[in-house]
């Protein structure tokens, strides 16, 4: 006998369109197949009480690192073809993906928002920053001022000036000014701020005029000025 192109032998069973056929006492006999469900083990613990599979903390710790994710990539699109952090990942042997969630892991909320603006790094790199780095804001334009006249390997006058933006009123996002005009030798930079409501936590660094060597980030928290 044939059922849907498939011969059946008292040996063997067939499951054809969710009726199982068989043979028993050497006669064709149908039913409806059944599924096997298998059923999870259930942990308990020394006194008997059920261990839920997660606990409420690693449930928020999962939900965190998956928004965390979100936000990282983000950021890094920020960075475009700019090779700070896979600069700074490969002299640690690390991608660079593995690198800023572990140096700014800490610094997002559970749901992937910039927590603390100033604690965030932007940047990493061995270039010097001058020691008298600061900055000033009124309404949208934003000025950073520096002294620094050095012409060594860890502080060249042809170094650009560039600025990462965290804004107060909008956590979930970033800001990178690559291209700001301004050398190490300038002294000054000039910045225009997309919104003039608001905190904002400023982020200048300096990188080598062929993007191969980049300092550390500064965190300048500005106040509305309004």
């Amino acid at each position: 006998m044939q059922v849907e192109g498939t011969s059946l032998t008292p040996k063997k069973r067939f499951r054809v369109g969710g009726i199982t056929y068989y043979y028993r006492l050497g006669k064709l006999q149908a039913c409806p197949s059944k599924r096997i469900t298998l059923k999870k083990k259930i942990r308990k613990d020394e006194n008997g009480n059920i261990i839920p599979d997660r606990t409420p903390k690693q449930r928020k710790n999962n939900t965190k690192f998956t928004f965390a994710r979100y936000m990282f990539a983000f950021i890094r699109k920020r960075f475009g073809d700019l090779p700070v952090w896979k600069i700074a990942a490969a002299q640690r042997g690390m991608t660079d993906d593995n690198l800023i969630q572990s140096t700014n892991y800490k610094y997002l909320d559970e749901k992937g928002k910039i927590l603390d603006m100033e604690g965030f790094q932007v940047s990493l790199g061995p270039l010097a920053l001058p020691l008298n780095l600061r900055a000033t804001r009124d309404g949208t334009l934003v000025t950073i001022t520096w002294d620094d006249s050095r012409d060594e390997p860890s502080a060249a006058p042809t170094d650009r000036m560039m600025v990462g933006i965290f804004y107060a009123d909008y956590r979930n996002t970033f800001t990178l000014e690559k291209e700001t005009g301004a050398t190490r030798r300038d002294g000054k930079c000039e910045i225009t701020l997309r919104d003039d409501d608001g905190e904002v936590c400023i982020h200048p660094f300096f990188a080598r005029a062929d993007n191969t060597a980049f300092s550390e980030d500064k965190a300048i928290t500005l106040p509305d000025t309004e």
